[in-house]
C-alpha cells in the first residue's frame, strides 16, 4: 500500500478541490465540489472510477492511502480531515 498526498483547497471561485501531489504512477486523480466534503467524496470517486478502468483493461492499481493536506494559507478556510471511505 503506498501513501499518497493529497492537496484539499478552496479556488478562487470559493469551490473545492482535491488532487493528488504525486507523479509516481501513470494516472493522476482529482475531486471538485461545492465544500471540503464534496470534493473528498468526488475524489473518492475517482479513485474507484481508476480501479474500475484499469480492471477492464487487464491492468493492476496499487492499493492509495490518501493523507490529505491544506495549504497553510487555507488552512482558516478548510479543516481537513483523513477520512476513510468505503462505496455501498
Amino acid at each position: 500500500m503506498y501513501k499518497v498526498k493529497v492537496i484539499l483547497e478552496c479556488g478562487s471561485d470559493n469551490r473545492y478541490s482535491a488532487y493528488m501531489d504525486c507523479y509516481e504512477f501513470d494516472f493522476g486523480l482529482a475531486g471538485f465540489g461545492a465544500t471540503p466534503k464534496e470534493a473528498v467524496f468526488d475524489f473518492y470517486e475517482a479513485y474507484e472510477q481508476e480501479k474500475r478502468i484499469c480492471a477492464k483493461e487487464g491492468k493492476e492499481i496499487p492499493e492509495l492511502d490518501f493523507d490529505f493536506y491544506v495549504p497553510e494559507q487555507a488552512k482558516n478556510v478548510i479543516k481537513a480531515e483523513k477520512r476513510k471511505y468505503e462505496f455501498a
